[in-house]
């Protein structure tokens, strides 16, 4: 390969890590906040950006049917998944609370520079059912917070869906953030062992993002 395409590689793997390498602090001085992204959590701009928006993706559907609740995700789950030009390792870890109470840590350990995120989500029920007041931190910001919302409840069927946008899945999350960060999740466990996650990400200002990843039940407590 030539020197130039080397460069231009290296240069396109570069920017696709920094979200997990995201400065503690921001060069105007100003504390940094959270964006809601995944994979660039810090957010330095205070420009207005333009509101986010999952177009052709249902809302959860509720029902008195419907689980309202995340204990048959208790545990931890594991696996990999890529990303624009990166490809990264995950650990989620989820405990629940007999008040109904939830917090999701994520591990994230990107696998060619090594760079390492942890996100946490605490959900308080409020209601009605399948209600939760969201607030979520990160190690890269670890001073910041995002607060907002989060709706647990059935994903809509694929036939109720637009075309395209139909998961393979029976349940759904939906979390809104203060800033207008929104994300719908779809997930299922398949023989209490394999967790399936489709998720759809709309961050003010950046372009629609979404990934699937199959996670699996460990015992591991770290990446």
């Amino acid at each position: 390969m030539k020197t130039l395409e080397l460069a231009v590689l290296a240069a396109l793997m570069t920017a696709a890590v920094p979200l997990l390498a995201a400065p503690r602090r921001c060069s105007s001085g100003l504390p940094p906040a959270l964006s809601g992204d995944l994979f660039a959590p810090v957010e330095c701009s205070t420009a207005t950006k333009p509101a986010a928006l999952l177009p052709g993706l249902p809302v959860v559907r509720e029902g008195k049917d419907v689980k309202t609740d995340l204990k048959e995700l208790e545990g931890r789950w594991e696996g990999s998944l890529i990303h624009a030009l990166g490809r990264y390792a995950v650990l989620l870890t989820v405990k629940t609370g007999w008040t109904g109470r939830a917090e999701l840590t994520l591990d994230i350990k990107e696998l060619q520079f090594r760079e390492r995120l942890t996100d946490r989500l605490s959900l308080v029920p409020g209601k009605p059912k399948g209600v939760y007041e969201a607030e979520l931190t990160s190690s890269a910001a670890p001073e910041a917070s995002l607060k907002g919302g989060a709706i647990l409840g059935a994903a809509v069927p694929p036939e109720a869906a637009s075309p395209g946008s139909s998961p393979p899945a029976d349940r759904q999350a939906e979390l809104t953030f203060a800033n207008g960060a929104l994300h719908r999740v779809y997930f299922a466990v398949k023989d209490k062992a394999v967790l399936r996650v489709r998720a759809f990400s709309a961050i003010p200002g950046a372009p629609l993002q979404k990934f699937e990843v199959e996670l699996t039940k460990t015992k591991r407590e770290s990446l």
